[in-house]
């Protein structure tokens, strides 16, 4: 009897052993997937979410970027110019994406090009393409592009609204 009730003992602490085990495991893997920075591009809360640089609020989805930074936060900015600039003060981004001035897709920064278009909403008067537009620039272009001494730049403080730029 003794011996059973041992046996029994056993067979309930490697029970209770495998159900606390499975919840540690189950409880670390929810962990991980919830603090996890997402894989590919957020949608922002569109005419809502300020953007990162300016702060006007994201509105004109043709123009919309975001970064996600070292430690998994998505910043958007409402301009590829405020984008730009942002990343020329700030440590690298994990990863960027830029909203297809033509369609709905995010572009990726290996796939983007850039063309200048008569307004942006903040003046940059940059539009984000897939590398395979005709006439699409580089990235290079686009930073050299930044530069407030370019005649092709306006000073988006004359105009009353940014869809004035447009």
């Amino acid at each position: 009897m003794e011996q059973k009730v041992k046996a029994m003992k056993t067979v309930e602490r490697v029970i209770w052993a495998t159900v606390l085990v499975t919840l540690l495991v189950l409880g670390g893997n929810w962990l991980w997937w919830t603090t996890t920075a997402p894989v590919g591009p957020l949608e922002p809360a569109w005419d809502r979410q300020a953007c990162t640089q300016c702060g006007m609020l994201l509105s004109d989805h043709r123009f919309a970027c975001q970064l996600r930074t070292p430690q998994g936060e998505t910043l958007f900015f409402d301009d590829p110019g405020c984008l730009l600039t942002y990343e020329k003060t700030h440590t690298k981004s994990e990863a960027v994406y830029f909203h297809d001035f033509n369609g709905s897709d995010w572009l990726s920064s290996t796939r983007v090009a850039f063309m200048e278009v008569p307004g942006s909403p903040m003046g940059y008067r940059l539009a984000c393409v897939d590398t395979r537009v005709k006439n699409s620039q580089s990235l290079a272009w686009a930073e050299k592009h930044l530069d407030t001494d370019s005649p092709s730049r306006p000073i988006a403080s004359k105009k009353s609204h940014p869809k004035d730029l447009l």
